[in-house]
């Protein structure tokens, strides 16, 4: 078995787990996709993605999620639903497909769902459709992700909630970590490199593929031998000379 057929079920494997993916993640469909802001900020939630919170009322009960279907498509792109609990009857109060988000500031974001149930409330809001406003606060100090009702009479005629999360802060860049993630891609390519250029540049087979291999067979050993070799340098320069080669030396 030459080293194709061993490393094809592993890319069988990753592309198997890429179409996967494809093909049951969900993901929040903003109404201006061309937007690179929103997209941006989009991303910034992506850990947030498939995330499922739960609220209640005095009479509701709320299923809150971030771009996701967690009724499995008994409400087609659910996002948010609200519950009555004396009947059980699930209203829902926006769908992911239609996504809008902003800005607030440095710390905050404001996303919504549009496109909800149409409410038939004798009020104002009569006819129109649920929408659901999450404001999220990015707080670095927030130890779990939790999610609160703040209009629990939803008299706006739209649902509002506050999440308050750590995943959405930048991650602090490491200088360390990026010199080993640089070091770390410098020693793949060297072997990398180094093994396709014996490979079929030298027709090099087995264990002689790899670069320096000799070295790399015993590299203790090689560095030691290398430290002795300066030490014996050391010590020859420093031993005196032979008195009885001083004639020489002179002449």
């Amino acid at each position: 078995m030459n080293w194709s057929e061993k490393i094809l079920p592993f890319l069988l494997f990753f592309l198997y787990l890429g179409i996967k993916y494809e093909v049951s993640g969900e993901d929040c469909i903003l109404q201006n996709p061309k937007d690179p802001n929103k997209s941006n900020l989009l991303s910034s939630i992506s850990l947030l993605k498939g995330s499922k919170f739960l609220s209640n009322s005095d009479k509701y009960s709320y299923v809150v999620s971030i771009c996701y279907d967690f009724s499995k498509g008994k409400h087609p792109n659910a996002s948010v639903t609200r519950t009555f609990i004396a009947n059980s009857t699930t209203t829902v109060l926006g769908r992911y497909n239609e996504t809008d988000i902003i800005g607030i500031g440095e710390q905050q974001m404001l996303l919504t769902y549009s496109g909800g149930d149409k409410i038939n409330d004798s009020s104002t809001c009569n006819n129109s459709n649920w929408k659901t406003l999450i404001v999220i606060s990015c707080n670095e100090i927030a130890d779990e992700i939790n999610i609160d009702l703040l209009d629990p009479y939803n008299g706006g005629c739209f649902a509002l909630f506050h999440l308050k999360t750590s995943v959405c802060v930048p991650a602090r860049k490491s200088a360390f970590l990026t010199w080993l993630l640089v070091i770390f891609v410098i020693i793949v390519a060297y072997f990398v490199c180094g093994i396709i250029y014996k490979r079929y540049s030298e027709g090099a087979k087995g264990w002689e593929q790899v670069p320096h291999h000799e070295f790399w067979r015993n590299p203790l050993q090689h560095l030691m031998g290398c430290l002795r070799g300066k030490d014996d340098i050391q010590i020859q320069r420093s031993e005196p000379n032979d008195p009885a080669d001083e004639p020489l030396l002179r002449s």
